[in-house]
């Protein structure tokens, strides 16, 4: 059972679908051998969550409520099962809950320090609630503990630049494509690096129609980055009439492609579209590459990188903030974003966001 636990668990902390589908019927000879196997139980749930929708939220869908069952089988065998508390965590609603997902990573990373997937579970979390600076220890600690992820070292590479590192995120990002030059992780996030850095001719190589690409992008992924190539390159009225096309295209909207939308001076087509589908109840998601994704509970850590301080510079971010609870949460916790002082020569932050509040 413990051998069986030891080559799945290493699967699920890559958040690619196709490992969680490996993992899943590891865990379940794992604990079919050893029913009171914590840690089994833990892995199972995180193993399940990865293969839940990440367009919406999933409460009362079976295969939620399975996963939901085997974290707390889990903490009922050890309540302190730091693996339990992550499962707990990454099943909570995307929109809600804010506080509850960060007590419950927190406490994962106090109770095994050492653990990379703890790390990166907490990393999120902040993300999520826009707190990159604090966020940024727990990446560092998860690329530090486990330097083989390119997962873990590639999301490092990747908010250093949020945070004003440039210099030393496109060291970190060429680094981490030498040493895993097949991983889709570091391939997406050294085109992000590179793009929106001004290193434009760099990122179109990488995804020209004749470049190499990594396991699990196809065709179809360089074909929307280079219409990004593309858009940035029209005029202002032919690039409103193409983003709008864009963000109308899929069932889901995609908030890498709002934030998108904004950081090509486009931030009302980019709000029309998101309040609309708040208002019409169109699911909110984000961008997979390669059939991999992060949880949909920490699904507007996308809005807090460097691809989404334009849809931040806008007022009107405060607001989608209130539709989706983290208002609330700010307000009462009085736990703000690092975005409060990144806008302060713009606008108030905290005071349109308690308007905001008051208005939802």
């Amino acid at each position: 059972a413990y051998d069986l636990y030891l080559r799945a668990r290493p699967l699920v902390k890559e958040l690619s679908d196709d490992d969680a589908r490996r993992a899943e019927p590891m865990l379940q000879q794992a604990i079919a051998r050893a029913p009171d196997f914590a840690q089994a139980w833990a892995a199972l749930a995180m193993a399940r969550s990865l293969l839940l929708p990440r367009n919406s939220d999933a409460a009362d869908d079976p295969a939620h409520e399975a996963a939901l069952a085997a974290a707390n089988r889990a903490l009922s065998l050890d309540p302190d099962c730091a693996d339990a508390m992550i499962a707990l965590a990454v099943l909570k609603p995307a929109f809600a809950e804010h506080g509850e997902k960060l007590r419950l990573t927190e406490a994962a990373v106090t109770l095994a320090p050492n653990d990379p997937l703890g790390a990166a579970a907490c990393d999120g979390a902040l993300i999520s609630v826009g707190r990159v600076k604090d966020a940024m220890k727990h990446l560092e600690a998860a690329a530090r503990l486990d330097p083989l992820s390119p997962l873990f070292v590639s999301s490092y590479a990747f908010h250093l630049r949020t945070v004003g590192r440039t210099e030393e995120a496109i060291a970190a990002i060429e680094d981490a494509s030498k040493r895993f030059p097949d991983a889709s992780w570091v391939w997406i996030r050294r085109w992000t690096i590179f793009f929106l850095s001004g290193l434009r001719e760099e990122a179109a190589r990488m995804c020209a129609e004749d470049a190499p690409l990594p396991a699990g992008m196809t065709a179809k992924d360089t074909t929307v980055l280079r219409f990004a190539h593309m858009v940035f390159a029209m005029p202002k009225a032919q690039r409103e009439q193409a983003l709008r096309a864009m963000l109308a295209r899929d069932e889901a909207l995609v908030l890498q492609v709002c934030a998108f939308a904004a950081e090509a001076e486009c931030a009302d087509l980019a709000y029309e579209a998101i309040f609309d589908a708040l208002d019409k109840g169109r699911p909110l998601a984000g961008q997979a590459y390669g059939g991999r994704g992060m949880s949909r509970a920490f699904r507007l850590s996308t809005l807090f990188n460097f691809a989404g301080a334009a849809l931040r510079r806008d007022p009107r971010f405060a607001t989608f903030c209130a539709r989706v609870g983290l208002a609330d949460y700010w307000c009462q916790s009085q736990n703000w974003p690092d975005c409060v002082d990144e806008v302060k020569g713009i606008y108030d932050f905290r005071a349109a966001c308690d308007q905001a509040a008051l208005r939802t």
